[in-house]
Parts: C-alpha cells; structure tokens; sequence
C-alpha cells in the first residue's frame, strides 16, 4: 500500500512538472512570437487623394482586417489627403496604424459624400505589393461617373 502511495505522489508530481513545462513553453513560444512584429521590418509608404472637383465633396474609407472601417475626412473640392500606411517586407501586406495597433488594410473606399453608396469605389492599392513605389496619387472625378485615377507612379 506504501508503495502505491509513493508512486501515485510521483505521478502527481510528475504531471505538474509537466504541466508547469508545458505552460512555459507555451508562454515562451507566445512571446516570440508577438516579439517577431516589433522587430519585422515595415517600409513607409504614401497614399494621396486628390479632389478634383469643383462642387462635390468626396469621402473616403478604409476597410481593415475584421471588417473594422474608418471613415477618413472628407475632401472639398481641390482638396487632397495624404495618407500614411506601411508595407510589411516579408509577405507585402499592407498596414494602417489605427487605435494604437497595426491593422492589415483589406481596402480603400472613396466616392462622393452625397451618394456614397452608389459612387462608392475601390482604390487600387496592389501597386504597393508589386513594385517598390513609396507613394500613389489618386485624381477623383465625377463626369457621369465617380472615377479615381492614379496619376503618378
């Protein structure tokens, strides 16, 4: 009966060490990685919005990971708006800092302000991902239709 005391206390002993290892590991792994993100190297990139209306105003918005959106202040006619995002080097996502944390970007949305919904379209921004352009200027028209143009590369 003594024995099996001893080795059930040795099981139990054992399990916690296991246990206790595990967890340490666990952390550690958890650590380095979120440790990797601070030291990745991130390339400062440019996205200008020009209006080049002469009545309407236009809005944009951006579409981050998880469906988080941020509408970006609206632009009057000859206005522009400079907006700063960053391309992570090893696999060329593109980043928005937004609320304190890097937040991958999934789009760029402008349109005119009065008719958002249907005005609304999507700027190209894979020049960023398959090139090493550091800036993109988009000109915003309406004729007939809302039309972003890029006008530098």
């Amino acid at each position: 009966m003594c024995e099996r005391l001893v080795l059930l206390q040795e099981m139990r002993r054992y399990l916690k060490l296991k246990v206790y290892f595990s967890a340490a590991l666990f952390m550690t792994l958890q650590a380095l990685a979120h440790g990797n993100d601070d030291r990745e190297a991130y390339l400062l990139r440019n996205v200008q919005v020009k209006n080049q209306q002469s009545a309407h105003e236009i809005r944009c918005q951006l579409i981050l990971a998880h469906f988080v959106t941020y509408d970006l202040s609206k632009l009057g006619p000859g206005q522009s708006l400079d907006l700063p995002i960053m391309l992570r080097a090893p696999d060329r996502t593109l980043f928005f800092r937004h609320a304190g944390k890097n937040m991958a970007i999934e789009n760029l949305l402008c349109g005119l302000d009065t008719n958002w919904s249907i005005t609304k379209t999507a700027l190209p921004l894979a020049f960023f991902q398959t090139t090493n352009r550091q800036s993109l200027v988009f000109e915003c028209v309406f004729n007939t239709t809302f039309l972003c143009n890029i006008t530098e590369l």
